[in-house]
């Protein structure tokens, strides 16, 4: 049962041994989360986006889309995209300075981010990428507002920076 909790992580003072334990407050986020409060079956099946209102200083915007299907989420995908059209994933450029600084691409930054909320279901929950500290924090922002969105049935979500 501990397993469960982890869409809260105030849970995880509370998951021992895969059972549960009263601890103050801790229990009853537990018990939130076991009542459905990270369930996405109120989210209308089809492919939800969160995006920044604005370019940043260098011409990028990073978004991220979220696809649920049946009550769950099936695909994640998260890029930056120039507002000359091109991606940030996809820019031979942009790779190698970044690798070169610090040891990883966006395309494989990018997977991670993508693949770990696939798995957590809560962006809070995604541990940031080495190397990739900015778009990380920049992922849980857009992530948690994206959720936010689709639970009230909205296909977008424009956040400024």
């Amino acid at each position: 049962m501990g397993g469960l909790c982890r869409c809260i992580p105030s849970c995880y003072t509370a998951a021992l041994g895969g059972f549960m334990v009263k601890r103050g407050g801790a229990f009853a986020l537990c018990l939130a989360v076991l009542l459905g409060a990270c369930s996405f079956s109120s989210i209308p099946n089809g492919t939800y986006r969160a995006t920044y209102q604005d370019f940043d200083e260098n011409g990028w915007k990073d978004f991220l889309e979220v696809t649920f299907d049946g009550g769950k989420m099936v695909q994640v995908v998260y890029d930056y995209q120039h507002k000359e059209g091109r991606f940030k994933s996809q820019d031979a450029d942009y790779h190698r300075v970044m690798y070169a600084s610090s040891g990883i691409g966006p395309e494989k930054a990018f997977r991670e981010l993508a693949d770990a909320l696939l798995e957590k279901g809560n962006p809070e929950m995604v541990d940031v990428v080495t190397g990739a500290t900015v778009s990380s924090q920049s992922f849980r922002r857009l992530g948690a507002a994206l959720l936010q969105s689709a639970r009230r049935g909205e296909k977008e979500a424009i956040i400024s920076r």
